[in-house]
């Protein structure tokens, strides 16, 4: 009974309520790129990102209010003060950081040093201009979190501002858990084994919406309704890379299953190799993400003998490419092909799940 009182309490305070609720609608919004359907309820992954931004706003709104209750105003005067200098430092450090390699990367080239000297001195550049662009943002954070917490405590009316909008925020937070609990229970099948249908469509149109998170939202057409167009969000490690690389008018295989409210859901997204892909290759030899796809094409089919003729031209064309002939050996062995997969790997020198960074 302790245990439950306490942890009430810690829910029931202002910090603790929001620190649940932030943990919650990021795993929410993780769900929800596992459970992607089309048309508007394809933008539920960014409806909990938007409300998990807005609900982390809200917690270093309500930091800042319990700093300004306990401070006084000269300590949290001379925070602020200290604040600024400290992101303008910052952000000077991290200029000239930037400088200094932009400097020594044009007087000074990389062939002419060391190999291992001249990564170590651009990893330290870097670092430093990273260093003094995160402490800058974090800096001037910090001031805003102070100085929302002084305003409030000043003036009642942002205070009442600040307890509507949380409201709000919990409002959508439980609109949000209701609506994806019930898209989860509309696609329940796919973890029951059930199978999936395969559709090909053609892109019209594409919309790259936050490239650090790899999000692509594309429009196609509608094989339910001819004439229309469904949307559906590409996510960055659940579809095949080359998916995120494509363009109008190329075709797309999609995996769909009936879904909540009658709304589709969406598998798995893979480009269509059809016969313009061997003859595009072969007009243009150094064409990289169309033989990518080929060659994914090839393993899908286990035609392992094509599979190897284009790994090695693609490797002869894209040398520094290690990750996509690591692939080409992960299929081949997955597949059986071991005997294949150790000559290419010799002849290569690419060794399964070697990626670029390893180099």
């Amino acid at each position: 009974m302790r245990r439950t009182g306490r942890l009430g309490r810690w829910l029931a305070h202002p910090m603790g309520g929001l620190a649940v609720a932030c943990v919650l609608c990021a795993l929410l919004a993780d769900a929800a790129t596992k459970i992607r359907m089309t048309g508007a309820l394809s933008r539920a992954p960014l409806a909990g990102m938007a409300l998990l931004v807005l609900l982390l706003l809200l917690l270093a709104y309500r930091v800042g209010q319990a700093l300004a209750a306990r401070a006084s105003s000269a300590a949290l005067q001379h925070a602020v003060q200290l604040g600024l200098l400290l992101a303008l430092n910052f952000v000077l450090l991290a200029l000239v950081f930037a400088a200094i390699g932009a400097a020594v990367g044009t007087v000074w080239p990389a062939t002419h040093v060391d190999r291992a000297f001249a990564v170590l001195m651009a990893v330290s550049l870097r670092a430093g201009a990273w260093l003094g662009g995160v402490g800058g943002v974090i800096a001037l954070a910090g001031v805003l979190v102070l100085e929302a917490g002084r305003l409030a405590r000043r003036v009642p009316a942002v205070a009442a501002a600040g307890r509507i909008v949380t409201r709000v925020a919990w409002a959508l937070l439980i609109v949000y858990a209701v609506g994806m609990t019930a898209l989860s229970f509309g696609v329940a099948r796919r973890w029951l084994g059930s199978p999936s249908t395969e559709v090909v469509v053609t892109v019209r149109n594409v919309a790259p919406l936050f490239g650090p998170l790899g999000l692509v939202s594309i429009d196609v057409d509608s094989w339910r309704r001819p004439g229309d167009r469904e949307r559906i969000l590409l996510i960055r490690g659940t579809d095949e890379v080359a998916v995120s690389h494509v363009e109008p008018g190329r075709r797309l295989r999609i995996d769909i299953r009936p879904g909540a409210f009658g709304v589709p859901a969406v598998d798995h997204v893979r480009v269509d190799v059809d016969g313009s892909f061997p003859e595009l290759v072969a007009a243009v030899p150094s064409a990289e993400w169309p033989r990518k796809w080929l060659m994914a094409d090839l393993a899908r089919r286990a035609r392992w003998s094509e599979l190897v003729e284009h790994a090695r031209e693609y490797r002869r064309y894209h040398p520094a490419d290690r990750t996509t002939i690591a692939g080409v050996l992960s299929a081949l062995q997955q597949g059986g092909q071991r005997e294949a997969a150790r000559s290419l790997e010799t002849e290569l020198g690419v060794k399964p799940g070697q990626t670029r960074a390893a180099q």
